[in-house]
């Protein structure tokens, strides 16, 4: 495994940024390494390699979202609490280029939408509203 960074993205909006160099090897009947401390009832939402993309798109489930520089998520030391990327709960992340579309799958009705389109904002921000309905998972195209 080369060193790439890595993202962990958790439901509640916690996330961390590692080196995979931090990761060791190990055999198939051990039980892994923990990559981020997470709350109680949190878990992870998806794992983002971070090559090919310049921005992280962060879409909640009530349908808002944003586009972060990957610069706003400092590298830090597997296994920490990570810091907070939204405060609600996430529907999907992904890596994006401004080239890149997103399909939202929401409920009742799903759409597709540019990653230009997003705005780009500060990690801290709340993001602005991209669907009326419900999101239940984001997919990059």
């Amino acid at each position: 495994m080369k060193d790439e960074d890595l993202i962990l993205v958790s439901k509640q909006g916690m996330m961390i940024r590692f080196t995979t160099s931090d990761i060791a090897p190990i055999g198939r009947v051990t039980t892994g390494v923990k990559g981020i401390r997470l709350n109680e009832g949190d878990e992870i939402l998806t794992g983002v390699m971070l090559k090919g993309g310049t921005h992280l798109v962060l879409i909640n489930k009530s349908g808002t979202g944003k586009k972060c520089l990957l610069t706003e998520f400092t590298p830090q030391g597997r296994g920490g609490k990570g810091v907070k990327g939204c405060g609600e709960e996430l529907a999907g992340a992904a890596l994006v280029n401004n080239e890149d579309s997103l399909l939202l799958i929401g409920k009742p009705n799903s759409i597709c939408i540019d990653a230009s389109e997003l705005p780009e904002q500060g990690r801290t921000t709340i993001g602005v509203k991209i669907a009326k309905n419900e999101i239940k998972n984001v997919v990059k195209l």
